[in-house]
This record gives C-alpha cells, structure tokens and sequence, in this order.
C-alpha cells in the first residue's frame, strides 16, 4: 500500500502543478502574440517592450533593426506557436512568423519572409520577457 500512497502523492502534486504551468504556458503564448501586433503596429517602442534588454545579447542589433524597419516599411506579421517547452526558470518556444513587407504607404513589391524563430522567455519582475530571439536577423531592415 505504501507504494500506492506514493504513487497518488507524486500524481497529485503534478495535477496541482499543471494548470499553473498552462497558465504559465497561455501568458507567453499571449505576450507573443501581443510582440507580433506591436511589430504589425509599427510600434518598435511596444514590440521592444517585450525584449529583456539585459539578458539579451543581441538587444542592440535587434532594438536598430526593428527601429529601421518599423520607420521605413508597413508589416503584416503573423506568427504560429509551434511548441512551448518549459526548462527551469524559462520556456523554450518555437515560432512559425511570417513576416510581410512592403513600402510604406504606397503600392510596390512585397518582401515575404518566413522563418522558424527559437525564443527563450524568461519572467523579469511579475512580467514575461524575451531573453532569446534566433536569428536575429530575420528583423533586419530591407
């Protein structure tokens, strides 16, 4: 019986962990969704908003990028959440973004970009951020 006992104990405290980790899992997936909006928006100031600018290497590179190409071009920007991993104290996400740009405010050709994007997010404070965005290069300017 003590088996049994442990066994139950073990279950229950995942099935007690488990909708804080969906709840975990569903405010990234929101913060994405919100990153891909602001960038949609043309609003590099709210889609950086969404970076840790001192946990992320790349910060400035990507910040000179979006700054460019949000002045520069319209977006449409859609992403598809392929898969959330949880590792420790982060989640692990893969990104399906299609990414298209045009000139701004008039008719013209349409770059499409279409990329698999690997993020880390990490809490800062009460908040999500994103710690990682590979590559980087895929928000680089026309």
């Amino acid at each position: 019986m003590g088996l049994t006992r442990r066994r139950f104990m073990q279950l229950a405290v995942f099935v007690s962990a488990y909708p804080e980790a969906r709840a975990d899992q569903a405010a990234v997936s929101r913060m994405l969704r919100d990153a891909s909006r602001a960038l949609q928006a043309r609003n590099a100031a709210l889609f950086l908003n969404h970076f840790d600018r001192e946990r992320f290497e790349a910060y400035p590179q990507l910040e000179a990028n979006v700054v460019v190409l949000t002045e520069q071009r319209d977006l449409a920007s859609s992403i598809r959440i392929e898969e959330i991993v949880e590792e420790g104290d982060f989640f692990r996400v893969q990104i399906d973004w299609l990414l298209q740009i045009s000139p701004l405010g008039r008719a013209g050709s349409v770059e499409t970009r279409r990329s698999i994007i690997d993020v880390r997010v990490s809490l800062a404070g009460t908040k999500w951020r994103i710690v990682a965005f590979t590559p980087v290069e895929f928000l680089r300017p026309v």
